[in-house]
Parts: C-alpha cells; structure tokens; sequence
C-alpha cells in the first residue's frame, strides 16, 4: 500500500470514529430517555481506501415491538374495566367488603323481626320507618351514583376519539418530518422516536397494525383493519346518544370492528343492549355493560318490593303490608271507572313510585323508590296487630323470590338473599376483571422491559464503545503521525 493510501486510510478511519463518538454521545445523554431508541452507527468499505459511514440508524425490534404495542393495548384495556369496577365496589360500599345494600336491607328486616317480638312497641314502628327511609334513599343512591359513572365513562369515550384523532394525524405530520430529512441525520432519528412515542399512545386506544414503508413513512391500521394513517390522517366521531363511531372513511357504525384497547372497553362499559336476560353471550361477559346490568338488577330488586300477591295468597311484602291494614284489594291492572288504576294500589304501599298516578308497579325503578311518607304513622297502628306483622315478616324471610336479569338468576330466596346474590354477581365479575387486570398489567411490564432492553441505552456497552473508540483513535493517529514522518525524511532525502 502506498504511502498515500495509507494516509486517506486513516483519515477516514478517523473520520468515522469521529462521528461514532458524536453517536455514542448522543447515546449516553438520552440513556434516561424512555422513548428514546440507541443510534448505531453502520460502516462500509471506501473505493479510495479505509472505511467510510454507510449508515447511522436507531435500534430496532419489530417483533418486540409488535408484541409490545398489543400488550399496551390489552393493559390499557383492562386497566379501564378495572378503575370502573373499583368505582362501582364503592358505590356498593362492597370495596371494603361489607355492603351497603345488603346492610340497608338487612337492617329493614331485623326492624321488622324486632317489631313481631315486641308487640305494641311504637318505638320500633318509628325505627322500621327510619331504615326503610335509609334503604329506599340507598337504592335511589346507588342507581344514581351508577348513572354518574355511565355519564363520566361515556366523556372519555368523547375525549379518547378526540385524543385519537390528534395523535393520528401528529403521525401524518411526523411521517412528513422524517422523509424530509436525510436518512442519516440526528434530526430523522429524533422525528422517528417522537413517532414511535405517538403511535404508543395511539397503541393504548386501539391495538394497532404498523407497516413501515419504503420512503421512511408508516401506515397505521387497527388489528382489525381500519385505517388510522395511509398517505394521510384518517378522522373519528363519536355520537353518545346512538353509540354510533363513525369515520371519513366510512358510513357504517365502526364499534363492533374496535381492536383491543381502552376505547373498546369504554365503549362496551356503556354499551347498550336489549335483553341479556336471553341467553345472549353478553349477559355473562363482564367487560360489557356491567353499568346497566347492575342497574337492570337494583330495579328487579326494587320491584320484589312492590309486586303485588296473588289475589287470593298473600306471598310478597307488599301483599302482606296491605293487607296488614285492611285495604282493598286492588291490584295493578283492575278497572276501575274514572280513576288511575294504580292510584289505591300504591296508597296502600310502604314503598311508592314519585308519582302513583302515572306509575305501573311493572315500571318501578330503583331511581324513583320511595317510602310512602302519608302512610307511615299507621306503623303505629300496626305495631299493635301482632298477627299482620307476623305475616309480613314471614313474606320478608319466606324463599319465595325469584329474579333472573342481565347475568343473575335467583330461584327461591328472600328479599335479603337475593340483595346479597346481587353482591356476589358483581363481586364474582369484579375478582375477574380484577385478574385479568393484574396479568395484563405484568405482561405490559414484562415487554416494556424487554423492548427496552433490546432499543434503549445501555451505559456499560456505550462505555465500552467509547473505550474501543479511544483505543481505534489511538491506532489511526499513530498511523498518521507515522505516514507523516515518513513523508518528512522523504521530503529531507529529496
């Protein structure tokens, strides 16, 4: 090799470990930077001698990338079922591990147990009148405070399409920043890394499909196929009231194509349906509409309390209740000329609708359950007949209710137990969702670990790079000063 080859040799070696420092520099600063992706540079032969940059690219992984994203996306899912579940246990006051409701309940029957041992004992009727006040006043609560929780998941499902939308179409920009650097530069890199970070969060709402194009570009799919960003930014809209997600791409409502991912879930948390009660694959899945099904179950609860008896057999509290006073016998339905047919019905009922004029005992919820305020001082009067108290109490405890509704199927329990079976339902799906919750939120981990590992700055082998670096530094000086010596006693020869 000749002098001159041996110089332009080293020069380029030199060079190139130039730019490898700057490289690793950059490395090391942003070893902290969790969406930051190593830079390596890539080294090729140079025609006139030595080694020149080929390439300067991040470290990647698509593979555990991929498997990454999908686990965001199911993390963040399941993240969501469970902050909903936890919101409801509250409600419950189930959380802690005692019920409200089962509380309330049991306390109204005790009230009632109380008052047939001690006959004639109007402080007990006045107690009976107070915890049936507080466990009507619950269940309107309780329904009250579940209709807030559907009205505050349904906002994020608004913010979510919102947030979607912004971060899709920051990808289409982003995707025009990086083509519009060279493919080596510092700049691309930093535009690709901040477009990785987006399409992470994009990840978290909808499970994501990424096919990296030739031009340095992405385009973006869900899993299921619909288009997020190709050539251009794809646009969502959600409509509340017909549960209704659209797109600029199409006419048809996109809810049922949703991937995995917090905007699925949100949706089927308030999705509505018309009849879990038939057998459909939605009554026992306790992603979908745990809301309503816990709604649907505190109106059936609500009306065991109002169902009247049979016209000849006292078998319900409220049959027994109206009895107790001997009240017509007037039932829901009766044809009675030139009056409401439900008006005699409720006046004779301790729990009541807000307006008995209008009010079928079939319509009853459990937000507009009542105590029947112009019927509770005869609770005095019924103090003092032993036998009708009797009655009631046998109806409160008898195993004689039934209730089948949205993923619950009581036969022959008493009022209390079947409280407490609405309890267990959700308690056994909020340990399920709760579960599901725990393993995907350790899997997310777990990739995020090891995508990272594979990606990110490690400082011990940026160290050692730099100390191979000084070492190649050394060698190619050495070489130079050598080469220039050489030219020196060639110059004095001469």
């Amino acid at each position: 090799m000749s002098l001159i080859k041996s110089l332009n040799s080293a020069v380029s070696g030199l060079q190139t470990i130039s730019k490898n420092f700057g490289v690793v520099s950059d490395n090391v600063s942003n070893a902290n930077n969790e969406n930051y992706s190593r830079r390596v540079l890539y080294t090729e032969d140079d025609p006139n001698g030595g080694v020149r940059v080929a390439a300067i690219r991040r470290q990647t992984n698509e593979i555990m990338q991929r498997n990454y994203r999908s686990s965001l996306a199911q993390s963040e899912a399941s993240r969501v079922r469970n902050a909903l579940y936890s919101e409801i246990a509250d409600v419950l006051g189930s959380s802690t591990g005692n019920s409200n409701l089962n509380t309330a309940i049991n306390a109204f029957i005790s009230g009632w147990r109380e008052l047939q041992t001690a006959p004639e004992n109007e402080a007990v009727a006045f107690k009976i009148e107070s915890v049936a006040k507080e466990m009507a006043s619950l269940i309107r609560n309780v329904s009250s405070e579940l209709e807030l929780i559907r009205q505050e998941v349904a906002a994020d499902v608004q913010t979510a399409v919102m947030g979607l939308n912004n971060n899709v179409a920051r990808i289409d920009k982003l995707n025009t920043l990086v083509i519009s650097q060279g493919v080596s530069s510092s700049a691309r890199s930093g535009f690709e890394n901040e477009r990785d970070r987006v399409i992470d969060e994009v990840a978290r709402v909808v499970d994501v499909t990424v096919q990296k194009n030739a031009d340095g570009t992405v385009s973006i799919y869900t899993k299921t196929g619909i288009t997020l960003v190709s050539g251009f930014a794809n646009s969502f809209t959600w409509d509340s009231t017909t549960q209704r997600l659209d797109s600029n791409l199409s006419s048809r409502n996109l809810i049922d194509e949703l991937p995995e991912g917090s905007l699925r879930a949100q949706i089927q948390l308030i999705k509505n349906y018309a009849d879990v009660s038939a057998g459909l694959a939605d009554a026992s899945d306790p992603n979908i509409s745990p809301l309503q099904k816990l709604q649907d179950q505190l109106d059936g609860l609500a009306h065991l309390f109002v169902k009247p008896s049979s016209a000849t057999k006292l078998t319900t509290f409220a049959g027994a209740f109206g009895a107790a006073f001997d009240s017509p016998k007037v039932y829901p339905g009766d044809n009675i000329p030139g009056a409401s047919p439900y008006v005699e019905y409720w006046q004779q009922q301790l729990f009541v609708p807000n307006d008995i004029k209008e009010m079928d005992v079939q319509d009853i919820t459990a937000s507009n359950f009542y105590v029947n305020t112009n019927l509770v001082q005869n609770l005095r009067i019924l103090a003092r007949r032993s036998p009708q108290v009797a009655t009631i109490v046998t109806n409160l405890t008898s195993r004689t209710r039934d209730l089948n509704l949205s993923s619950l199927s009581v036969k022959d329990q008493n009022y209390e137990s079947v409280a407490k079976a609405i309890q267990v339902n959700f308690s056994v799906r909020n340990e399920r969702v709760y579960s599901v919750d725990k393993a995907n939120q350790a899997s997310a981990t777990k990739a995020r670990s090891s995508y990272r590992s594979e990606v990110g700055v490690s400082l011990d082998q940026e160290m050692a790079r730099i100390a191979v670096l000084q070492n190649s530094y050394v060698a190619t000086a050495k070489i130079i000063s050598t080469v220039n010596n050489m030219f020196s006693i060639l110059d004095r020869v001469i």
